[in-house]
């Protein structure tokens, strides 16, 4: 199946991006498009938030805490866009910013097909937490905490995984679990407590994942998970508990 962004959408007729129409009539139209062809979502929310973020700072939000964890290599194809941002006039982007995930909302309803992702490692996007915060921006459009879940679960699985063996528990599937003391089903901030990892049929525990190396790879995703925050690209975690945090993320 194809795979789209909600930032590339546009209405044609009009020769105008639906972001800078912001009303609700084309988009719902849209959305319905988009469902009845069984074409999957990858809203990538936090890209534009992030820049945002950037221009509301003078460009400071690009050097916080954990942007050190970026591809060194990678970002110095960012420099002229974070540039850019910067010098950006912070009251121009805000709504847009609140629109998009209004529409996001909108193409859930709809019943469209959707997987998060945050493009971490570009722009500002720093792996691991990205995408929590992804998360927190599709609840802040509006979709309940548990629809925002699956779009890392069982949306991805459904898409990615051909054998149907993730995204979900029963017998025969992969076991990579995250583990609560609260439920990010009900309320989505509070899935950075995280107690415990199931990874590759080993039980982590909190202190065991605080001790893990950043960058060592057990059973090749132990470290993502840890973060907390893992993928390996065919949708093999279930039960995921994935957020937002401080002011400076999405509420």
């Amino acid at each position: 199946m194809p795979r789209s962004r909600l930032s590339n959408m546009s209405n044609r007729s009009r020769g105008m991006a639906l972001p800078d129409r912001q009303n609700d009539r084309a988009p719902r139209t849209l959305a319905l498009r988009i469902a009845q062809s069984g074409t999957p979502i990858t809203p990538t929310l936090l890209a534009h938030h992030n820049l945002c973020m950037v221009a509301r700072t003078k460009g400071a939000y690009a050097a916080r805490a954990g942007t050190d964890t970026l591809n060194p290599v990678a970002q110095q194809t960012e420099v002229e866009h974070i540039s850019l941002w910067s010098r950006q006039e912070p009251t121009e982007h805000p709504a847009k910013d609140l629109w998009l995930g209004r529409f996001t909302a909108m193409l859930d309803e709809a019943g469209v097909t959707l997987m998060s992702g945050s493009d971490a490692g570009i722009l500002t996007n720093i792996p691991s937490p990205s995408l929590h915060d992804e998360l927190a921006l599709m609840v802040r459009g509006g979709m309940a905490p548990v629809r925002a879940l699956r779009a890392s679960t069982t949306n991805t699985a459904k898409v990615l995984d051909t054998k149907q063996a993730s995204g979900c528990f029963s017998q025969g599937s992969h076991a990579d679990i995250i583990l609560s003391p609260c439920a990010p089903s009900e309320t989505i901030r509070c899935s950075r407590e995280i107690e415990a990892v199931i990874a590759c049929g080993h039980f982590h525990d909190r202190l065991a994942l605080d001790r893990a190396p950043r960058k060592r790879r057990a059973c090749q995703q132990l470290a993502e998970l840890a973060q907390p925050y893992g993928w390996n690209g065919r949708a093999r975690h279930a039960a995921r508990s994935l957020h937002s945090g401080d002011v400076n993320r999405p509420e």
